[in-house]
């Protein structure tokens, strides 16, 4: 079932791509994530699958892959930092299916497919992969790591870097790369565009 849900004007829809820059603006441990934030390339700290219905996700963080629902319709990430471990900012939704020449019906089962892949990676307990140099494995996932495997599971490549081949660094899958590969992509509304962190790698 193909779920909808508005951020800050932005509409989302189960399988799609949440991106998120790590601390808020309203704690001191926001603060600090923030500050990790800053180590990450690119101006994208963590990405997500929603499933809806509401504020419903499945992410790969310090606890492993978990499904994440947070109270009520806003992102408010405080209440959950102790299940998370972390407290983010969403800035970002991501389509992977749109512009790609599918038909509707192609794009919802594709949707559905991958957040499938995702649920069952939560089943089965999977814990977060702390080599980010191999994002081919399957026993464990990085954030940006399940995004991609669970559309590379449907066709879909949003690393079209040689991960197994490519240079050491080009290995790694990052948010911001899962972004780019997104032919249709908003930001929300309340996010302005932030200075690169990294200017050069981009």
């Amino acid at each position: 079932m193909i779920h909808t849900h508005q951020f800050s004007g932005v509409t989302v829809r189960t399988g799609d791509i949440l991106f998120t820059r790590d601390g808020t603006e309203n704690s001191l441990f926001g603060a600090l994530w923030n500050l990790f934030g800053n180590i990450i390339p690119g101006d994208l700290d963590h990405c997500m699958v929603y499933v809806g219905p509401g504020v419903r996700f499945i992410e790969s963080a310090a606890r492993g892959v978990v499904l994440i629902e947070m109270v009520g319709d806003d992102w408010n990430p405080e209440p959950c930092a102790v299940e998370r471990l972390m407290v983010d900012t969403l800035v970002a939704v991501g389509d992977p299916t749109a512009g790609r020449e599918l038909t509707s019906e192609q794009q919802t089962q594709i949707r559905e497919n991958a957040v499938a892949f995702c649920m069952e990676q939560v089943r089965k307990g999977k814990p977060y992969n702390v080599d980010f140099f191999d994002p081919e494995t399957d026993g464990a996932f990085y954030c940006s790591q399940l995004v991609y495997k669970a559309y590379q599971s449907q066709g879909i490549n949003l690393h079209p870097t040689d991960s197994v081949n490519g240079l050491l660094y080009q290995r790694v899958v990052l948010p911001e790369e899962l972004w780019n590969a997104c032919l249709v992509r908003q930001r929300l509304e309340n996010a302005a565009e932030p200075q690169r962190k990294h200017p050069d790698t981009h």
